[in-house]
């Protein structure tokens, strides 16, 4: 069993160095001299400018996906508040296949009254919804002003200065989530066809635990506490960050692992640039690894199901 278990972890470890070889490969090819300016700068940096040098990367991501001018206003930064927006299309989009999916797919485990509307489940989850886009809007737009002023050159960023604004971002996420919460709490008697007993529902704070099951009767044995997976994403973008920050901190020994390869195939002629065939066989060499990895962690796992 000792050797299984080491097989499985080794093999699980495998998988996970060759998803971010793939990435550092990517990101080496794409944005080439850059892409080794930054690591090589990274390594150098202490805890506050690597935050700020994250937070930079970040902001042109909420950039991209809000707008440069979308945001609240912040000192160093946006000089007005503008919240409407293109993204309020995108997360209403993403909401209504999200929860189109989830309505279709599951259902409360808790017995539908008899006395049960679709009009009114209808109207709760429309309403559910908009609440939900408004909430991780606001998030959105406090988590883009948070990084703003990790970015901003107008004060002098210390490490206090910038664990209170990360915490702010923390603290108004933890603040939308509970507003939701209520809102969807009391929504839940609804949908199960008790809207008499609506400000029971939403004062209890049970209710965010009540679990959901598929609508498959063969599948019922899964439960899951799907009021509060919906709730919980307003704490996405501030999360995101910080999984930004790991994910640099993880790729980073393979960047250099990244130069070396193709500096030995020699398809780069030893710039950090690569030609399309460098990055095929690169790809290639790095998806047999991971191949192989997968492979002795599932043999691991199957061999142990089976015994």
């Amino acid at each position: 069993m000792t050797y299984l278990a080491i097989s499985i972890a080794v093999g699980a470890l495998g998988v996970v160095a060759a998803i971010l070889m793939l990435i550092t490969v990517v990101g080496v090819c794409r944005f080439r001299k850059g892409y080794r300016r930054f690591f090589d700068r990274f390594r150098t940096l202490h805890v506050v400018p690597a935050i700020r040098e994250v937070a930079r990367i970040y902001l042109v991501l909420l950039n991209r996906f809000l707008g440069p001018d979308v945001g609240f206003r912040y000192e160093g930064g946006l000089t007005k508040t503008k919240i409407v927006g293109w993204y309020l299309e995108h997360l209403l989009l993403l909401y209504w296949i999200g929860g189109t999916i989830l309505v279709l797919s599951f259902r409360p485990a808790d017995p539908m009254s008899q006395t049960s509307s679709s009009l009114s489940q209808a109207a709760a989850f429309t309403i559910l919804l908009l609440v939900n886009v408004v909430s991780d809007a606001v998030s959105l737009l406090w988590t883009k002003r948070c990084i703003g002023l990790l970015v901003s050159p107008v004060k002098d960023l210390r490490l206090p200065r910038a664990l209170w604004i990360l915490a702010q971002d923390i603290l108004v996420a933890v603040g939308l989530m509970f507003a939701v919460q209520f809102v969807s709490n009391g929504l839940y008697a609804i949908q199960i066809g008790h809207s008499e007993l609506f400000f029971d529902y939403m004062l209890n704070p049970y209710t965010a635990l009540k679990p959901y099951a598929p609508v498959d009767p063969r599948f019922s044995y899964i439960r899951f506490p799907g009021q509060l997976i919906i709730t919980c994403t307003t704490y996405v973008p501030s999360l995101l960050f910080y999984f930004l920050c790991l994910l640099i901190l993880a790729l980073s020994p393979f960047a250099r692992l990244a130069f070396w390869m193709l500096y030995i195939f020699r398809l780069d002629r030893g710039t950090t640039g690569c030609t399309q065939l460098g990055f095929i066989g690169s790809i290639i060499a790095v998806l047999s690894f991971g191949a192989g990895c997968f492979v002795a962690m599932l043999g691991g796992l199957s061999f142990i199901a089976n015994k």
